[in-house]
């Protein structure tokens, strides 16, 4: 699934962060803490609302070091994750990613998601977290900082499943460099099933007597 192997990815990343920066230890490989980057959505509808919700963050210091713990939840999800997933989070204040996420299964992963995703779409007072940014449609979400991004999308046709990207910096020109992310949104079709009440009764039972006249009531 990509969303395990992208978290893996990253996880992978800031340990060699830490052994290449502990190594090194100069300025020369520095990440810049306030890099931005940008996230391109593809494969979903014109005028539909896409919004990018950063759930982790990338320590890193001014002086461009990664900070232990590299990888944490975001206050705001760090709530919502340390009620519903326990495992998934450190005790501490640090809201640090526990190795139990990292290593959980694709489906545990799916249901992670779908149930943080339904969580946003339906709190709104207060908000468990709001949009790092948004658009209309496919194209790209800039100026967003390191993170580990939720991708949701409302107001389309179809039905979008939560899509998870990351922000991470590169080693590039010898030196680090903020990436950019693609993410290709999963849709399907909405399902719709028709029953036909009887005529006059509306109790829900089939009909297929209904006379020229008759009132026929569906549910859909």
């Amino acid at each position: 699934m990509k969303t395990r192997r992208n978290l893996s990815r990253v996880l992978a990343l800031c340990l060699t962060l830490l052994m290449t920066l502990g190594l090194f230890g100069t300025s020369a490989f520095a990440i810049n803490p306030d890099a931005k980057g940008t996230i391109t959505v593809d494969g979903v509808e014109d005028g539909v609302t896409v919004s990018a919700y950063r759930l982790m963050d990338v320590k890193v210091n001014a002086n461009g070091q990664p900070q232990e713990p590299v990888y944490t939840w975001v206050d705001t999800v760090a709530n919502w994750v340390r009620t519903n997933f326990s495992a998934y989070i450190g005790a501490d204040s640090h809201n640090s990613v526990q190795a139990a996420f990292s290593t959980a299964s694709a489906n545990d992963l799916a249901t992670f998601y779908d149930k943080l995703a339904a969580a946003i779409k339906t709190t709104a007072n207060p908000p468990i977290i709001t949009a790092a940014g948004t658009r209309t449609g496919s194209g790209n979400i800039e100026n967003l900082t390191m993170g580990n991004y939720l991708i949701l999308i409302e107001n389309g046709m179809k039905v979008y499943r939560p899509s998870a990207v990351n922000l991470v910096p590169e080693w590039r020109d010898n030196q680090w460099k903020m990436s950019d992310a693609t993410v290709e949104v999963k849709s399907s079709e909405p399902t719709i099933t028709k029953t036909v009440k009887a005529p006059g009764t509306g109790n829900g039972l089939n009909a297929d007597n209904a006379n020229i006249g008759d009132t026929v009531t569906f549910d859909i």
